[in-house]
């Protein structure tokens, strides 16, 4: 999805609930922040294109992973003001986030500011029906002290099963790296053996695997390629499928 790396993120949820109610439509910018000792301040833009007002409240959250799993505890290392407000319709908010700590010296820290719509009766209408509420998480990443940070991804194909192959990354870099797409093919061309895609945040020293499915898996020992997308660029690996 090219429009993730935009600078501006629309959020059209159109779940029509019963009654007729929907949850609101927000433009929110930038859909990702990035602090740094020298920069350890920044502005979010919450813009209300719906008819109706909207309730939002702000939660920070230290990110982290384990395998293929996102991790989220409280912290107040960042801190994101005003913690609640209201977005009147066709109105906009200015959100002020800032780090309140040191930079690590060695790796970039990882954060998640999630808003989240408080769902508001509407008593003027007697609306008795359910209404979702919006909730989005947006990354909040801090460099390291006096480096520019990058991804470093490893690479394995094993098998997994007569007709799977399981892929895995592990990001031994000093950044996070965003993963869009895997494409496995022989090193020796012909048609791609097996693809995967799919929006994956990989965090600095973290792994995920991709189980993907294939016509017939390769003898073990055999020569494979890799490519993957991300917003680091393509990153390419060549390597011998393991049993």
């Amino acid at each position: 999805m090219p429009s993730l790396f935009k600078s501006i993120l629309t959020l059209l949820v159109g779940l029509v609930l019963s009654h007729g109610a929907m949850a609101g439509t927000f433009q929110i910018s930038p859909i990702r922040i990035t602090l740094s000792g020298k920069k350890p301040i920044a502005v979010l833009t919450v813009r209300n294109d719906s008819t109706e007002s909207s309730v939002m409240q702000l939660r920070v959250m230290s990110w982290s992973q384990s395998g293929n799993d996102d991790i989220y505890t409280p912290t107040d290392e960042v801190l994101a003001t005003p913690p609640i407000f209201t977005v009147p319709a066709g109105g906009t908010q200015i959100i002020r986030v800032g780090i309140r700590r040191k930079a690590d010296a060695r790796l970039e820290l990882a954060y998640r500011l999630f808003l989240q719509e408080v769902p508001v009766t509407n008593v003027a209408t007697q609306d008795s029906g359910v209404r979702v509420a919006l909730r989005f998480g947006i990354p909040v990443f801090v460099t390291p002290a006096n480096k520019s940070p990058k991804p470093l991804l490893d690479w394995r194909v094993m098998v997994e099963s007569p007709k799977t192959l399981r892929i895995e990354a592990v990001n031994r870099g000093d950044a996070h790296v965003q993963i869009s797409g895997v494409a496995l093919n022989s090193a020796s061309g012909g048609p791609m053996l097996a693809e995967y895609r799919g929006m994956h945040y990989l965090l600095p020293k973290q792994g995920r695997n991709w189980l993907v499915p294939v016509d017939q898996v390769p003898p073990l020992g055999t020569p494979l390629k890799v490519l993957a997308q991300t917003d680091a660029g393509e990153f390419h690996a060549n390597l011998a499928l393991e049993p």
